[in-house]
């Protein structure tokens, strides 16, 4: 199996999950690879050592506790079994018996959790894609087909994407607005 590139996931929010499709999509594309190992930084505001700090304190805190209940309080429960499976301990051992390494191990998994990402999800269940009328091919300034007199082109009909967040929203509108004045100039310019 060919690997893709390792990179850095910072965080689990909304905004980036969206973003890492379309990395992944551009990279499967250009390299043909059928896998991309990846890292999520499950704390990016966070540092190494601070999570070690509180990994500390619940080593202290929790010693009697199991594992996955102790590691429930910085993490989700099924996280915090896969966490522990792949720092190499059973998620049922009490907090106490856990060696110093096991910590280290559990805090470094925190900063980067391994992923391996095969694809993206089907078109139906896009946020947003990528692909369109090239924009080399379109005149900016009234958005008019450069190939094709009096077509005009708007939205997302267009290949441009960007970081969530209203760029789309913002494209569609101020191109849809060039264009519709483009076009319109260019049908009284036709009847007469």
């Amino acid at each position: 199996m060919k690997w893709g590139t390792l990179f850095l996931l910072t965080g689990v929010y909304p905004g980036r999950r969206l973003r890492v499709g379309r990395y992944v999509s551009i990279e499967k594309q250009k390299t043909g690879i059928e896998s991309i190992r990846g890292e999520i930084d499950l704390y990016p505001s966070t540092n190494q050592e601070e999570i070690a700090r509180r990994l500390g304190q619940i080593a202290l805190e929790e010693n009697k506790k199991i594992l996955k209940t102790a590691l429930a309080t910085v993490v989700p429960e099924r996280l915090a079994l896969v966490l522990a499976e792949l720092a190499g301990v059973s998620p049922q051992v009490t907090v106490g018996a856990i060696q110093k390494e096991t910590w280290r191990r559990l805090a470094l998994l925190l900063k980067g959790l391994p992923v391996n990402i095969e694809g993206t999800r089907s078109i139906d269940e896009a946020t947003v894609t990528g692909g369109g009328i090239a924009v080399k091919e379109v005149d900016p300034r009234s958005m008019e087909s450069k190939l094709i007199k009096g077509l005009f082109f708007a939205g997302e009909i267009l290949d441009i994407d960007a970081h969530t967040g209203g760029f789309n929203m913002q494209v569609a509108f101020s191109t849809g607005y060039v264009a519709g004045e483009a076009a319109a100039k260019h049908a009284l310019e036709s009847i007469d």
